[in-house]
C-alpha cells in the first residue's frame, strides 16, 4: 500500500522492512486477539459459561504430557483447545442450541464448522500450526468422519487427543437438551466409541486411566451426554 521513492541508503532501505515487519507482527496479534475473543463468545454461548474451555485446556494439557509431547505441541494443543469450535460462528442458535437431535439439513451446516473454523484463522501465521487440529477434530479412525474421512493415523495425534477430551467434557456436563453422565459411564462410552472403530482406543486408555488417578480431574458428582458430537 505504499509507494517507495528510491532509499538514500540501505541502512533507510533496511529501516523501512523493519518497520513494515513489526507493523504486521503487529497487525496479526490484533486480528489473534480478535478470533479469541471471537472463540470465546461462541464458547460462552455454546456451554452456557459452565467452564468447559478450562476444563478442555485442563484434560488435553495433561493427556498430551502422559502421551510425550513436548512444549511447543502441548501450547499448539492448548490454542487449539480454544479456537477448535470458532466455526460454529456460522451455524445458527436454531441449530446450535436445539433440545434435541439434528435433522440432516442441520447436520450438514454443523458438519460444515471445522473447515469454516480453518478458514477463519488460516490467515494468520502464528495459528497455521494448529489449523490440521482444527479441521479434523471431528474425523473417525475408522474413516467415517469428516470433514474429509481421514482413517487412523493419518488424523493428527492432537486432533485425537482434542476430540477425546472434548467428548468427555460434553458427556459429563449438564446442557439443556440433554442429561448429565457419570464419570463411570462417559468413560465407559469413550469405550464403546473406541471398539466401534471410531476413536483412538490407545488414547482413549490413556485418558482413562488419567481420569481415574483422580488428581487431576476429581469426580464431580452427577455431570453428562454429548450427542451434539456425532
Amino acid at each position: 500500500m505504499d509507494i517507495w521513492a528510491d532509499p538514500a541508503s540501505h541502512w533507510d532501505l533496511l529501516g523501512r522492512i523493519q518497520t513494515l515487519l513489526r507493523l504486521k507482527k503487529y497487525m496479526d496479534e490484533q486480528a489473534k486477539s480478535a478470533v479469541f475473543a471471537l472463540a470465546r463468545s461462541i464458547d460462552s454461548k455454546q456451554n452456557l459459561r459452565n467452564g468447559h474451555s478450562e476444563r478442555l485446556l485442563a484434560y488435553v494439557e495433561r493427556l498430551g504430557e502422559s502421551l510425550g509431547l513436548g512444549d511447543e505441541d502441548l501450547h499448539e494443543l492448548r490454542i487449539a483447545s480454544w479456537l477448535h469450535d470458532i466455526g460454529k460462528i456460522n451455524v445458527p442458535e436454531r441449530i446450535l442450541l436445539k433440545p434435541g437431535p439434528l435433522n440432516a439439513e442441520e447436520r450438514r451446516i454443523m458438519q460444515e464448522h471445522p473447515v469454516i473454523g480453518e478458514n477463519i484463522c488460516k490467515p494468520l501465521k502464528s495459528l497455521r500450526r494448529i489449523l490440521p487440529v482444527i479441521r479434523h477434530h471431528h474425523e473417525k479412525m475408522d474413516g467415517s468422519g469428516y470433514p474429509d474421512g481421514l482413517r487412523g493415523e493419518v488424523i493428527p495425534l492432537k486432533a485425537r487427543i482434542l476430540q477425546i477430551a472434548d467428548i468427555y467434557d460434553a458427556l459429563t456436563t449438564n446442557r439443556p437438551y440433554r442429561g448429565a453422565l457419570p464419570p463411570e459411564e462417559a468413560l465407559q462410552t469413550l469405550y464403546t466409541e473406541a471398539g466401534n472403530g471410531w476413536l483412538d482406543a490407545s488414547v482413549v486408555l490413556k485418558f482413562s486411566q488419567i481420569c481415574r488417578d483422580g488428581e487431576y480431574f476429581p469426580v464431580r458428582g452427577r455431570t453428562m451426554l454429548a450427542s451434539y458430537y456425532a
